[in-house]
């Protein structure tokens, strides 16, 4: 009714940015209500619009929430992870939220990233990664509002695969990376794909941008602002080129031979030089702020993308002088 909507809305509005007020709501048992409220949309969708606008809103509050590792505790506990699961399995109205949330609860967190392979998530994931299955879009009330929430679902879908790469380790992390093996690596091209598309459209707000920017200049207004700059590269997708490029760059340095000869081989043919990688890897790097682990099951994921940069250069460097080495007779 149209009390809960108001509820949710003032609540999303109250966790937003504030750690007090998510650190509260965990020590009230909000996270157990918000799943609860979560769970009555696994299966179905909400009837109205004012409905699906109270499902987003216990999503986005839960999202605020699992921003604080002590709550991604209290969201494993509670057994969140295995209803985001479901729920995405299920494609439904509220599976991109649960993509969205499953995003928010992996992040930086080995422990809640093994319970994500423990529960199946990997048969719920990846189909949605190839194109076997698409996320609903039906609520869409224009083609653009439908890109809009395809590229939302792109970046989230980037994250949750980037930070089980960054998280997982020994077995889990063998069976991720067969996941990208299987069906003749239909996933590495996905992969390369989304990086392409967002990377073009990245490259297209720059020219525009720099247009601007000259006409600008010419008519005496100045140099444009660097802030509007960044902001219209994050809104082509410049986090999401970073995000697969993450991925690409874990899949290169596997240690697998034959995946890394795959992913350099779909690279290839889309046109991407593999120094493209290792520089979107940097920038990535460079925009991280400093970050300290809270507790023994919170990484620090700036450590982590400095390895993966070090790894990926190495290996762009031994490419580089091999290629350069005259043949040999």
């Amino acid at each position: 009714d149209a009390n809960r909507l108001y509820a949710t809305e003032l609540l999303s509005i109250l966790l937003q940015g504030q750690p007090p007020n998510q650190k509260r709501l965990a020590e009230l048992d909000g996270i157990d209500v918000l799943l609860l409220a979560a769970s009555a949309y696994k299966r179905k969708d909400p009837p109205t619009s004012e409905e699906a606008e109270l499902v987003e809103n216990v999503y986005d509050c839960l999202c605020s929430a699992l921003l604080l590792p002590a709550n991604q505790t209290s969201f494993l506990r509670a057994e969140g992870i295995e209803l985001m699961v479901l729920t995405l399995r299920e494609n439904r109205y509220a599976a991109r939220c649960a993509l969205k949330a499953l995003d928010f609860a992996l992040q930086r967190n080995a422990v809640c990233c093994e319970r994500f392979v423990e529960v199946a998530g990997f048969a719920a994931l990846f189909p949605f990664v190839g194109g076997q299955r698409q996320l609903t879009t039906e609520r869409a009330a224009s083609r653009k509002e439908k890109v809009a929430l395809e590229k939302e679902d792109d970046e989230h879908m980037m994250g949750v695969l980037s930070t089980l790469c960054h998280e997982l380790t020994g077995v889990p992390r063998q069976r991720l990376m067969g996941k990208f093996v299987e069906r003749d690596g239909e996933k590495v091209r996905a992969l390369v794909r989304v990086r392409a598309k967002y990377a073009a459209r990245v490259d297209e707000f720059e020219e525009r941008f720099a247009k601007l920017a000259a006409r600008g200049e010419s008519q005496g207004l100045g140099a444009p602002d660097e802030e509007e700059r960044f902001l219209g590269k994050l809104d082509a997708g410049e986090f999401t080129v970073q995000l697969a490029s993450a991925v690409i760059g874990h899949l290169v340095a596997s240690g697998d031979a034959s995946l890394s000869r795959r992913v350099l081989g779909e690279l290839h043919a889309h046109g991407v030089p593999f120094a493209d990688i290792v520089s979107t890897l940097s920038e990535h790097l460079a925009s991280m702020g400093a970050e300290d682990a809270v507790d023994a099951t919170v990484t620090n994921n700036r450590r982590k993308v400095e390895q993966l940069h070090a790894r990926v250069s190495a290996l762009y460097e031994r490419m580089a002088r091999r290629a350069e080495a005259p043949p040999t007779e």
